[in-house]
């Protein structure tokens, strides 16, 4: 299939949706001994959690609640990730008897653990808070152990309220195997960030003006992410984005403005 042919191709298939993905971004918790990332996949209807917390000690998440004393949905990292329940009072947080996330990694770098989980909006589980696409703000309570192991839940600092705020992504098209690349801001101004699984490998970038004209060929020589792309030379207008690795390809479509 010839350049042309192509971008126009997954043209089509962006404008059979109008879905748009979210993301809070890395929100720091407190002082920064915790933070927490969701990425909100419309078109899949997936929530991607990414958690930081103390590499030696349990933390967890808490979902639309604003009080320590109410019932609701957790994430909690207590020696493994696990779906998790906050009872009332303050009493910790106790795993749930299903757990429905799906955990995709589980690291330490010095003091600090930092953990990515993906499930549905809507697992099935009446104890599960469901995400939605409309989502645009969240409350969550977050919290990890006291420094005393024999000291209760109640007793300790380490804890408080956040309120998250959803970002648009831009267009989720039509991924072949690279799953859960994310390009943000969308619309952009001068600078486009790509995150994507630092398991996956992105080989190069391309981008495209929507006549097919090949604007940019990027080799990305990095494995960290996200990786950021000068957008700053580009006119107001709409372009496609071609992340390509050795065999797996993905378009998006972002503006400048």
């Amino acid at each position: 299939m010839n350049t042309k042919l192509y971008v126009l191709f997954f043209l089509f298939l962006i404008s059979l949706s109008n879905a748009q993905s979210k993301s809070t971004g890395i929100v720091p918790l407190g002082d920064g001994s915790m933070s927490v990332k969701i990425d909100l996949d419309t078109p899949n209807s997936k929530v991607k959690i990414t958690l930081t917390g103390p590499a030696t000690k349990w933390f967890a998440l808490a979902f639309n609640v604003e009080s320590m004393r109410d019932k609701t949905d957790c994430l909690l990292y207590n020696n493994t990730l696990q779906d998790a329940s906050m009872v009332g009072g303050h009493a910790g947080p106790i795993a749930d008897a299903i757990d429905n996330w799906n955990l995709i990694s589980d690291s330490v770098d010095a003091n600090t653990r930092t953990v990515v989980a993906i499930r549905d909006f809507n697992s099935g589980d009446i104890s599960d808070y469901i995400f939605t696409p409309t989502l645009n703000s969240l409350n969550i309570i977050w919290a990890f152990a006291c420094d005393s192991p024999d000291a209760g839940f109640y007793h300790c600092d380490y804890f408080g309220v956040s309120a998250l705020t959803f970002s648009n992504l831009g267009l989720n098209a039509f991924d072949t195997n690279l799953n859960g690349v994310l390009i943000y801001p969308n619309p952009t101004k001068e600078d486009i960030n790509i995150e994507y699984n630092p398991n996956s490998r992105i080989d190069s970038i391309k981008i495209f003006a929507t006549n097919a004209e090949l604007l940019k060929n990027i080799s990305v020589h990095q494995s960290n992410t996200p990786i950021s792309i000068d957008t700053s030379d580009l006119k107001k207008g709409f372009y496609f984005m071609e992340i390509s690795s050795a065999n797996q390809k993905t378009v998006k479509k972002f503006e400048i403005y």
